[in-house]
């Protein structure tokens, strides 16, 4: 097992209870990494006499992920760690979710393969 420093470059805490106590609570950095998302309309469907507007979506680079470190790892969106398979890049896995269906953490970490093989958009 790796002992290494997590850095929670989302949003929100991550929580991180594998079914052991104590859970693992890692805080937000104060820094965000995301991909850089680009639109560009489409043209409109026409449903029923009304006109939808359609939005062509991609993603481009990654904004805010630092270079890879000795000893760390960096915890961003599954989004965002499919865009960059890295050995240091983990995502929250195994949602958990309140009464409500609100996200509360996860069971596990994940991470796409950096050889490539691990990141498949279709989830397949």
């Amino acid at each position: 097992m790796d002992r290494l420093r997590l850095i929670n470059l989302t949003q929100h805490e991550v929580v991180i209870d594998p079914g052991q106590a104590p859970a693992v609570r890692i805080p937000p950095s104060g820094s965000f990494a995301r991909l850089i998302e680009r639109q560009q309309p489409c043209p409109a469907l026409t449903v029923n006499g009304s006109s939808i507007p359609v939005i062509a979506v991609s993603y481009g680079t990654i904004a805010d992920l630092p270079e890879p470190q000795p000893g760390v790892g960096y915890i961003v969106s599954r989004l965002t760690a499919a865009a960059r398979p890295r050995s240091d890049v983990y995502f929250p896995l195994g949602e958990i979710r309140d009464e409500t269906g609100r996200i509360v953490g996860c069971r596990a970490l994940g991470q796409f393969d950096p050889g490539g093989g691990g990141a498949d958009a279709s989830g397949g």
